[in-house]
């Protein structure tokens, strides 16, 4: 989580890339860490890319952009359909729609 807000703080006005976002952080601290994430983002001026394949990561996401209440949120879902990738964008009410029914989104 440290080295996520320093690489936030040391990104002011520019953008923060983070694949596998859930590694080393415990499913318990995820609103947090979201919590953390968006304060920092929208502080310092940075668009955050964060890649995850944890449910958990996409709840703690979902739930916590809803309660930030910014609509600058997004989820985007790759699928693959035969040789080509689509990309499907979800924005808050969207993404706890795909939480609440357990949609697959990863």
């Amino acid at each position: 989580m440290f080295g996520i807000a320093l690489a936030l703080a040391n990104s002011r006005e520019g953008f923060l890339l983070v694949d596998e976002v859930e590694n080393g952080l415990h499913y318990s601290v995820q609103s947090d860490f979201w919590k953390m994430v968006l304060q920092a983002a929208r502080d310092n001026d940075v668009q955050v890319f964060a890649t995850t394949h944890s449910w958990d990561v996409v709840e703690g996401f979902a739930n916590t952009a809803t309660e930030f209440g910014t609509d600058e949120s997004r989820l985007v879902s790759l699928t693959r359909r035969y040789e080509k990738i689509f990309a499907t964008t979800l924005v808050e009410h969207q993404m706890q729609v795909a939480t609440r029914h357990r949609i697959e989104v990863r």
